[in-house]
């Protein structure tokens, strides 16, 4: 592991970002904590695993920021040497050894959002521009505006040239809950220098931001735990699909997709984030080979730039191939994780076909954790068998539900329209009733729902992009 920079200086009152690199690039867990050798010089907080970590000079001194991997092993560190400015020089005089008086300079108010700008506002958010160097200096929430926050359900949007940060009111609530005496700092700073390089399909949309986020307690300094929301601006002459768009962090030497939906009335892309680090907006130009005239085409690219599905070896996607129930269960966590829903509280349930090393034991252990799949009676899965459209159907349904979008209950009458409703099994008919009602499955062009008919890829992709089009998420 390394931190960088190995050494730095500093003002008091400043602050400075400090990043730590964890090797190799497929550790299993890359989570970092930190520490100060000398908190009466410098503090240092984090959040998220612990990529980055912003240091804030408190006197003049030299202090050790440490790095240390969560299981211990490994550690790196940074000197800090924190200092006072110069006052500069009177100018002399001209009358002998006489001074001229130095005229009073009152520095100007810190950035911050106040209890008056949250209180005085109408609707469901406060929104204040702050300059880019207001915003380095980093933008304070200080208690009385979280409790205006939390009282009233608004939350605080903070606008800066080159991101917009926005805080929720249960953000607020759950700071004041840790310490009535809270305050927020937002810190964004413009990326310095070209953007680190890129997989050839991954085309830059914007420049890249640091942001940072701590709370300040009494005389210490936290990370800042709970969701957030971030938006980037894109500009529009680089882009050619703003559907392919999404939000990517700088992770351990590669740049990693962590969602993202973009409005190009606004020419912005948002996402929602429990952390905060360095972020770019990019457009997955990924194409493959198969798809040039296909029916679904462009649902298997919106899903595909969003890691939902993928392509097979050689940039094929094999779109008319059919889908196992262990590839389909994959294919939901992704979808599930994309909304930012996690199951890993659950007591995940275990079957007798699926060995531990199988790759998709942990996709499959998740979704039936979720309640999104379940086995046969005699404790299996069936991972390698062919997933049928009943089964997608009714499985597509639950993962709506999961994602908070309520689907009313459907008279099975409502099968009758179709040529074969009879070939509908008992178990799935109010379901694949529901399903239909909804949208999220139609009949085929000849007017049957072939509920026996084993599911595509292509298939899969257009029912999962539905689904998250239901749930207002594309």
């Amino acid at each position: 592991m390394t931190v960088a920079p190995a050494a730095a200086t500093i003002n008091v009152g400043a602050t400075r970002q400090l990043t730590a690199t964890v090797v190799p690039a497929d550790a299993t867990n890359k989570a970092v904590t930190w520490t100060s050798g000398n908190t009466t010089v410098a503090t240092v907080v984090y959040d998220g695993d612990g990529r980055l970590a912003t240091v804030t000079g408190v006197a003049a001194g030299n202090a050790v920021i440490t790095a240390t991997t969560v299981d211990g092993n490994h550690t790196a560190t940074s000197t800090i040497t924190v200092t006072v400015p110069a006052a500069a020089p009177p100018s002399p005089g001209d009358w002998g050894d006489v001074t001229p008086a130095v005229p009073l300079v009152v520095p100007p108010a810190a950035p911050a959002v106040t209890a008056t700008d949250v209180r005085g506002a109408t609707g469901a958010a406060f929104t204040e521009d702050f300059s880019a160097e207001e915003a380095e200096q980093g933008v304070t929430v200080g208690a009385d505006a979280l409790e205006g926050m939390r009282d009233l359900g608004r939350e605080v949007r903070i606008n800066t040239p080159q991101a917009a940060v926005v805080l929720p009111p249960r953000l607020a609530q759950a700071v004041l809950e840790q310490d009535a005496g809270s305050m927020i700092v937002i810190s964004v700073t413009p990326g310095v220098g070209d953007l680190p390089p890129s997989p050839a399909h991954l085309r830059p949309a914007g420049a890249d931001v640091e942001v940072s986020a701590r709370v300040k307690q009494d005389n210490r300094e936290v990370g800042l735990e709970g969701e957030r929301h971030l938006i980037l601006p894109y500009d529009p002459q680089r882009v050619q699909n703003p559907s392919r768009l999404g939000i990517y962090r700088w992770e351990n030497g590669r740049w990693r997709y962590v969602g993202g939906r973009a409005d190009t009335a606004t020419n912005t892309v948002r996402v929602r984030l429990t952390g905060f680090s360095r972020y770019a907006v990019f457009e997955n130009v990924r194409t493959f080979s198969d798809l040039a005239v296909h029916w679904a085409t462009n649902d298997i690219h919106v899903l595909s730039t969003r890691y939902i599905v993928s392509g097979l070896p050689g940039g094929s996607f094999a779109p008319d191939r059919t889908v196992t129930r262990a590839e389909f269960a994959a294919m939901v966590v992704n979808a599930l994780e994309f909304a930012g829903h996690k199951a890993q509280d659950a007591v995940a349930k275990t079957f007798t076909d699926i060995p531990s090393g199988a790759w998709y034991a942990q996709a499959v252990s998740t979704a039936a954790a979720a309640g999104l799949v379940g086995g046969y009676a005699d404790g299996t899965f069936g991972p390698e068998r062919s997933i049928t459209r009943e089964e997608a159907a009714v499985l597509t349904v639950r993962l709506l539900k999961r994602l908070g979008v309520e689907v009313p209950p459907a008279p099975e009458s409502i099968l009758e329209s179709y040529r074969d409703a009879g070939a509908v099994g008992a178990w799935a008919r109010t379901t694949m009733a529901a399903a239909a009602q909804t949208g999220i499955i139609g009949g085929t062009p000849e007017g049957k729902l072939a509920p026996a008919d084993r599911l595509t890829r292509a298939q899969a992709a257009v029912l999962l992009k539905r689904a998250l089009a239901k749930a207002d998420l594309l």
